[in-house]
């Protein structure tokens, strides 16, 4: 696509983002309004809708409004991803209409995963939101991802801080390519996959390590950067 200016491109970032940010209280608006209908509170309704500031009545009803307005706003924020434009493959300009989606679509994971990043839900709001993701996946942190872009196999752990398949920008390009971890993969905290990998199985990678399909054979295990490989690992097996 054609590139924007840099005013017309960061004026636009932050409009969406502003009018993202208030989309995403609108789970809060309307459970807050049901929940005090239900329960009958019509002036406190009609106070709180005055001036959300006001208690919402009694604490308890108060934390069931918050917790389920978080549960609809991701539930609707990983649908809204899956339906929405997709980042193809390939490579486009910076600064162009489709560099801003994947900077939108990166930070929309970003915001889920301050909120379920390490769970059992993280996993499950990625395969709503269009990640293909094995079974027994364990997931933290990860970084800068296109969830249209993901495959990850069974049986795989991801650390902390991980920087997964980001699309590379170089030189006024921005290069997004999908990325394959094979079943049984380990990634230490801050471990790099670089877009376009793909990954046999059985591998380890230590904190820090920059993901090199080439060298990095099924089975073996992996540190630093740059990397060396580790030829004697305990391995334990157990439930």
């Amino acid at each position: 696509g054609e590139r924007m200016s840099p005013f017309a491109y960061s004026a636009t970032s932050l409009a969406l983002r502003f009018v993202a940010a208030w989309a995403g209280l609108l789970p809060l608006l309307f459970t807050t309004g049901a929940l005090l209908h239900l329960a009958g509170d019509v002036e406190g309704l009609q106070a709180w809708l005055e001036d959300p500031t006001v208690g919402a009545g009694s604490f308890g009803l108060f934390a069931l409004t918050i917790a389920l307005a978080i549960v609809v706003s991701l539930t609707l924020q990983a649908l809204v991803m899956r339906v929405m434009p997709k980042v193809p493959a390939g490579v486009m300009r910076t600064h162009s209409a489709l560099h801003l989606l994947t900077q939108m679509r990166t930070h929309s994971v970003d915001l889920a995963g301050f909120w379920l990043a390490g769970t059992l839900f993280w996993p499950m709001w990625l395969r709503l939101a269009g990640a293909r993701i094995g079974e027994k996946a364990e997931i933290s942190t990860i970084l800068d991802v296109l969830p249209e872009h993901v495959q990850i196999g069974n049986r795989c752990f991801l650390a902390d801080g991980i920087y997964l398949g980001g699309p590379r920008i170089d030189r006024g390009t921005v290069e997004a390519r999908p990325f394959r971890l094979g079943d049984g993969t380990f990634l230490g905290n801050h471990v790099v996959v670089p877009q376009g990998v793909q990954m046999d199985g059985g591998i380890l990678l230590g904190v820090a390590t920059v993901a090199d399909p080439v060298r990095m054979t099924k089975g073996t295990s992996w540190f630093g950067h740059p990397s060396f490989q580790l030829p004697q690992r305990e391995v334990i097996k157990a439930d």
